[in-house]
């Protein structure tokens, strides 16, 4: 049984299982409750003994790893993992054979429009979704690039000719997944023509990363010639099934009035979809536009509501900006602490203006308790940083003040420690 898997690669529960009793079905709801999508399932074929279901490793089959596209988001992969659970549970009751339910399953969600697929795990057979597989369990659950994993990976023969043979034979993932690794050059030489020669493959076929990927690929002129219509044509396609990179890329352009004429309110447009799915640098820019009137009605609450959606993950800009609304009492209640703890969170990250609002605080003690030292700390971190040259005169003042209150040895303890911060962060004093 092999559906199209052009949205939604689900492999899932493919062993041959003449009949499964309900304890199965038990197994697989709690598996999927735990994030199905990163753990590997096991049919249950035994009967349970005192506390031990299935006693035994004759009682135990493998049935594989469920794996979703990048493009769905993950609070949407939790809802359809608990959709599926309960219907195998529901369908488990009424002594359906695990293969009949699945073909229920997968024929709603086609009918709704999500390609899944379901697969015969044993890669020896030749196909090419299972040696895709095979390739793909080695990757986490989320399918992030990361070198620790894809290197090792890419540079095994075997492992590597899964992924290979998936692309050659079609499979618009594995040609996205490859081209990512020549790309990046993880466990491949890089290279940027071949990468978007990969991400055309997929693309063409309507896989939204690989199109999002080779607007990337024309809007930075990498392995193709920089050419922003093409980045616009293929970042739309993406974005209009739901990509939220392709969304925020595209919003950019518009902003920038790049391959295509300058429009603000489509700039707004495509920033707010790819914030909602949880584009943290859509979300910083859209609390930004709020904070403005730019484009959208002035809201201090909405735009500390994006900042901070931005903020919790990460993003420097969107922590700074959410300090200076809890200092200011900007859409949240005025409050110090929390101004500190958010500038904190970005001067941690070497962004130069928190970390010279952060010594501030330290230097009066708003918000936390007066400490010479850590602020004499912060502002030189700041100087010697991309802080604004107003701001670098200003650091520069309180630092002299904060001389005062400190000894030549504190001084030179405080130096060595900014000199430290910045050999651990790659930068110079």
């Amino acid at each position: 049984m092999i559906i199209s898997n052009s949205f939604v690669g689900t492999y899932m529960f493919a062993s041959k299982v003449a009949r499964i009793h309900n304890k199965s079905f038990q197994c697989c709801v709690s598996t999927a409750k735990e994030g199905l999508f990163q753990k590997e399932s096991t049919i249950i074929l035994g009967p349970k003994i005192g506390n031990t279901i299935g006693a035994g490793p004759e009682g135990l089959r493998p049935c594989g790893k469920v794996i979703y596209s990048t493009s769905l988001r993950k609070g949407d992969r939790f809802q359809l993992h608990d959709g599926i659970a309960k219907t195998l549970d529901a369908l488990g009751e009424e002594g359906c054979t695990l293969e009949e339910a699945l073909e229920q399953i997968f024929a709603d969600l086609k009918r709704r429009g999500i390609a899944v697929e379901t697969l015969n795990l044993a890669a020896d057979q030749g196909q090419a979704d299972a040696q895709f597989n095979h390739g793909r369990r080695y990757i986490n659950g989320e399918g992030a690039p990361q070198t620790e994993i894809w290197k090792p990976l890419l540079d095994d023969p075997q492992k590597a000719a899964w992924f290979r043979n998936a692309a050659e034979q079609g499979d618009a993932e594995a040609q996205r997944l490859l081209g990512l690794a020549y790309y990046l050059g993880l466990g491949v030489p890089q290279d940027y023509a071949q990468a978007a020669a990969l991400y055309r493959k997929s693309a063409e076929q309507g896989y939204a990363a690989a199109q999002s990927a080779l607007g990337a690929s024309y809007a930075a002129g990498r392995g193709v010639p920089q050419d922003y219509v093409q980045a616009i044509y293929w970042f739309r396609k993406a974005a209009e099934q739901g990509d939220a990179d392709a969304q925020f890329n595209l919003g950019r352009l518009y902003y920038h009035g790049h391959g295509v004429p300058q429009d603000d309110t489509q700039s707004a447009f495509w920033y707010r979809k790819a914030a909602e799915q949880g584009n943290a640098e859509a979300q910083y820019l859209l609390g930004l536009k709020y904070n403005l009137g730019d484009d959208v009605p002035q809201d201090y609450t909405q735009a500390a509501t994006w900042y901070r959606k931005a903020a919790e993950q990460g993003v420097a800009g969107a922590q700074f900006k959410l300090g200076l609304s809890y200092k200011d009492g900007r859409g949240v209640p005025q409050d110090d602490a929390q101004a500190a703890f958010w500038y904190r969170k970005a001067a941690e990250q070497g962004y130069a203006e928190a970390q010279f609002l952060l010594g501030l605080s330290y230097y009066l003690g708003l918000g936390v308790p007066q400490d010479y030292a850590e602020a004499y700390f912060l502002l030189d971190l700041a100087i010697a940083g991309k802080l604004n040259a107003s701001n670098t005169e200003q650091a520069a003042k309180f630092r002299v003040k904060i001389m005062s209150h400190l000894t030549p040895t504190d001084q030179y303890r405080v130096q060595q420690r900014v000199r430290k911060w910045f050999e651990a962060h790659g930068g110079e004093a």
